[in-house]
C-alpha cells in the first residue's frame, strides 16, 4: 500500500503547536502541543456520519491490534507531519517506553488516519490511558479535517526509556503495513527495543501479529 495523503498536503500544514523537541534527532523533552478543543463544542464528527477521525503514528498502526480494542473502523489514508517526530519517551503503566508526537524542526512523522464509531472513543480513551500518561488533542488535519490524537503528558516522558520487544513489532509492522517511506519505516526498526520478562504478555501480542490486517 503506497502512501497516500491529502492533495497539495506537501505545502499544507495541520494546526500545531510545537513547544521544542526531544524526539530521535532532537534535544530536550518538551512533548508537542496541539491546539485543544473539547468534545462537545461541535464540527469533530465526520459530516453525514456518527463518527470521528483518529490519528494513530504507534502500536495502533497495526490494524489487528486497533481491532481487537475497540472493534471495526476504517481507513481513511495516510498522513504526513512535518516537523514532528515519533518518540518511544512516553513511560507506559509496565515502566516501558510507549509512542508519543514530539516537535522536531526539520523531522517528518507519519501517521495513518482511521475513522470510528463515536462510541469506541470512550473505550480508547480508557485502553490507552488519558489521565494517565497521555492527553486527548483535537487538529485540524488538511484533507481530512478535524482529528484526535493522543500526546503523551510533559510529566511522563523520559529519552532514556526503550520499548518492549512485543510494542516495537507492532509499530514497526504498522508503519510498513500503511506504506510509509522506506527510510522512516527504516528508522523505527533501528530502534533499540527491550525483552519483555513477562512472555505471557509478549506472547498475546506477538499473537496479534499474526492475525491478517
Amino acid at each position: 500500500m503506497a502512501p497516500s495523503t491529502p492533495p497539495g498536503s506537501d505545502a499544507a500544514r495541520p494546526r500545531f503547536r510545537g513547544t521544542g523537541a526531544g524526539a530521535s534527532g532532537c534535544r530536550g523533552g518538551a512533548s508537542l502541543h496541539i491546539a485543544p478543543r473539547h468534545a462537545g463544542s461541535g464540527g469533530e464528527t465526520v459530516p453525514g456520519r456518527n463518527t470521528l477521525r483518529y490519528l494513530a503514528y504507534g502500536s495502533n498502526l497495526w490494524p489487528a491490534r486497533l481491532k481487537a480494542r475497540i472493534g471495526p473502523f476504517t481507513v481513511a489514508g495516510n498522513a504526513r507531519l512535518p516537523d514532528h517526530a515519533l518518540s518511544f519517551a512516553k513511560r507506559g503503566a509496565d515502566g516501558s517506553g510507549k509512542c508519543t508526537l514530539q516537535a522536531c524542526p526539520g523531522a517528518v512523522a507519519w501517521a495513518a488516519v482511521y475513522e470510528l464509531p463515536v462510541a469506541a472513543r470512550a473505550t480508547l480513551d480508557r485502553i490507552e490511558g488519558v489521565g494517565r500518561g497521555y492527553s486527548v488533542r483535537w487538529l485540524d488535519l488538511p484533507g481530512y479535517g478535524r482529528c484526535f490524537v493522543y500526546l503523551g503528558e510533559p510529566g511522563w516522558l523520559d529519552p532514556g526509556l526503550a520499548p518492549f520487544d512485543w510494542y516495537h513489532a507492532l509499530v514497526l509492522a504498522g508503519a510498513r503495513h500503511h506504506g510509509f517511506p522506506p527510510a522512516y519505516v527504516s528508522r523505527i526498526g533501528t530502534t533499540v527495543a527491550i525483552r519483555d520478562a513477562e512472555r505471557a504478555r509478549a506472547a498475546d501480542h506477538y499473537a496479534l501479529l499474526a492475525r491478517s490486517a
